[in-house]
């Protein structure tokens, strides 16, 4: 289906169609919706429309989700001024991805330590406020979550050929550590691990 066409039918009017009207139509093939999305991008940049870009760009980004590229040309039209390569707009998609990634493998850190071992079934006691008493209770067991292929490779990339390596060098990070760091030292650390460690991602990224 040429492009206009799949353009016009993700949403029979004037009026542009917006990208999350346009991944979620049903009447459209994946690479139809991209095409489509490509050429709104076309139009919002003031860029002629181009068919073998159309063509190259389904082909490219076929490998991303609806909700990825969604997210990716909305923010491509936002914030860019001049047209964009396909890097670029899988750079959107991985950089999203890293911050969701990295908050949830900084939490789980945090709790299963950097063995990412279970945590066992264990009793408790809190001070009840309103009772003012002990209460004692037991706290479930945790079980380590499996950590997703993209996020062992870049360990394995961030540890210099060692998951472990990686997971002990994150863990040095001010959120999992019990003590309180001067507050000029802490935000220097942190920033120092998450630009060392999202450099291994995005490169375990183009990897996999």
């Amino acid at each position: 289906m040429p492009a206009e066409i799949a353009y016009k039918q993700a949403l029979p009017s004037r009026t542009l169609p917006r990208y999350s009207d346009v991944f979620q139509s049903d009447q459209l093939s994946h690479q139809e919706k991209i095409e489509a999305a490509t050429t709104r991008l076309m139009v919002m940049l003031q860029r002629p429309v181009d068919d073998l870009i159309l063509s190259g760009w389904s082909q490219a980004l076929s490998c991303f989700s609806p909700q990825q590229l969604t997210w990716a040309f909305t923010q491509a039209e936002l914030t860019l001024q001049a047209w964009p390569s396909v890097a670029k707009i899988t750079e959107i998609v991985w950089e999203k991805e890293f911050h969701e990634d990295f908050a949830w493998l900084m939490e789980n850190l945090r709790i299963h330590k950097p063995e990412w071992k279970d945590i066992p079934e264990r009793k408790v006691s809190e001070f009840s406020e309103s009772t003012r008493h002990i209460v004692y209770g037991i706290r479930p067991s945790v079980a380590a979550p499996e950590i997703p292929d993209r996020l062992m490779k870049a360990l394995e990339i961030y540890g210099i050929g060692r998951v472990q390596c990686g997971l002990e060098a994150l863990y040095r990070h001010p959120v999992c550590r019990a003590y309180q760091y001067d507050a000029s030292e802490a935000t220097r650390q942190q920033e120092t691990i998450q630009r060392g460690f999202k450099s291994a991602y995005m490169q375990a990224r183009s990897e996999i």
